[in-house]
Order: C-alpha cells, then structure tokens, then sequence
C-alpha cells in the first residue's frame, strides 16, 4: 500500500506507525509532487524581493510557502521518530528517513533531501545516537555535498553536470542570491562615493578658480 491508499501518508495527521505502513518510493513522489507543485508557482522577482528584503514577506508570498513547507515537513520527521516508543522502532523509522534522502538526493529533489537531512542532524538525534555506521555514511555524504565551503562549491559542481530535471536546493540559491544583493548593493555604495569623491573635486576646484 501507499500514498493515496488507506494507509496514505499526511504530514500535518500522522501517528508514530504510519511511517512503516508507506514505502520509501511513495514517500518520496508524494514529497517531491507537493514541492514540485509549490516550487513552480515561486517567480523570479520573489526571489529578489527575498535577498533585497529579507524582512518582508509580504513581497515573496509563494516562496515563505515553500520555506513553511519545508520546516513543517522537517519538523514531522523529527516528531514522527521521536515517537516511537522503542529504541528498535526509533532506529528503523531513523534508517527510513535515510533511505528516503538518499532516494531524494538520486531522483534529482535536493530540496526535499536537505529537507529530510535537516530532521535526522537536529540536536535531539545526536543525543540519541548512535544510528549505526551506514546511516552515519549516508549522512556524512549528504553533509559534504550541501557543504558552503567555496560557495557551495561541490552541490554547483553536482547539479552542472546533473542529466535532467531537478528540484535545486533553495538554501544554495537563497545564500547566493543574498551575496549578490550584497554586493550589488557594495558596488552602488561605492559608485555613489566616487560620484561624491568626484563632485567634492570639483567644488574643490570651482573654488579655487573662485579666489
């Protein structure tokens, strides 16, 4: 059984068990269906609203939909194997969840899969731990990844030679767009004080022309 069945998967009404009733394959195109739909309807301009005004989000309604999704979808993970009432449950629905990043991250989601690898790293899992050296594996390769060192460098690398759709990692997209605007707004500072620098020259020699 799956997704849309009688044991179908909700995030906002799941119980501890639900999890082990929906395969790692239904999970993972209902999760990538629901972000791809929300994803689509995101413009351009929302996404230079978000980088120019971090602080309104007035200006990019569709694309706090997608970041409320996410964080939602990230906080059921947690609960959902936070539940379990076993250690022996709470290991399998952990593994689970894994396998459901790894399938992510192979089907093209990389939203989704840092979706689901920012539940299995909360602090409250590493008090927990461990999880077993393969789920530590499949981890670690998720982390060097999504690393921000040298600007993302390996997630670009990933995606540029990446052979058909995917859905991007908006936290890669997000950081850079904010450096852009960064320095955007670095370069119009500085045209702005040379036009200044400039204008102060010629004051400057206006008036000694003057005396």
């Amino acid at each position: 059984t799956g997704i849309g069945s009688n044991h179908s998967l909700h995030l906002d009404d799941v119980s501890p068990i639900d999890i082990f009733d929906v395969s790692v394959d239904d999970f993972v195109n209902e999760l990538t269906m629901i972000q791809q739909e929300l994803f689509s309807r995101i413009e351009i301009g929302e996404l230079l609203a978000r980088a120019d005004f971090p602080n309104k989000k007035d200006r990019y309604p569709r694309f706090t939909e997608f970041v409320n999704q996410f964080n939602q979808v990230s906080y059921r993970v947690n609960a959902i194997i936070l539940l379990q009432k076993s250690k022996n449950k709470r290991n399998k629905a952990f593994t689970l969840f894994i396998e459901v990043a790894i399938k992510l991250k192979e089907i093209g989601n990389f939203n989704g899969m840092y979706c689901i690898y920012s539940a299995l790293s909360s602090n409250s899992f590493n008090q927990l731990g461990p999880w077993g050296a393969k789920n530590k594996n499949f981890m670690n390769e998720i982390e060097t990844l999504i690393s921000p060192n040298c600007n993302y460098k390996i997630y670009r690398e990933h995606i540029s030679t990446w052979k058909g759709p995917y859905l991007p990692w908006f936290g890669a997209i997000t950081q850079q767009l904010i450096s852009i605007s960064e320095m955007a707004k670095r370069e119009k500072q500085s045209q702005t004080q040379k036009r200044t620098h400039h204008n102060l020259g010629k004051t400057l020699f206006v008036s000694k022309i003057g005396w």
